[in-house]
């Protein structure tokens, strides 16, 4: 009889996997691209935190090819406080000064069929 698994332990399985590589990459935007921070959110996304040459800004929708809006602040204090107390990458932090829209290829793909990722 073959070993089958449900579909409950096989999307179990698939969150795990999931849980990794959302560390993997925090561990790696950190480690080898310069974030000062990074970690998973209750949501499942990465968030993290960068010092850029003038602001301190969050990095939302994080993912192995960029980010999907960045927040920039003028005091270090409170980037990290609002870092902390982000829940989703929904979540836009009060108080930045500045916003962008990131190159996430697969995000623009999502949003613009039209744009291909590169």
């Amino acid at each position: 009889m073959p070993n089958t698994l449900s579909k409950t332990a096989i999307g179990s399985r698939i969150q795990e996997v999931n849980q990794l590589e959302s560390e993997d990459l925090c561990l790696w935007l950190v480690a080898d691209n310069g974030y000062r921070d990074a970690r998973v959110l209750a949501d499942g996304s990465v968030a993290a935190l960068i010092d850029l040459l003038y602001t301190h800004a969050i990095a939302t929708g994080c993912s192995w090819d960029g980010w999907g809006n960045r927040y920039c602040f003028e005091d270090i204090a409170l980037a990290d406080k609002r870092f902390a107390e982000l829940r989703s990458e929904d979540d836009v932090p009060e108080g930045h000064i500045a916003t962008r829209q990131g190159w996430n290829p697969i995000r623009r793909q999502a949003v613009n069929p039209q744009m291909r990722a590169r």
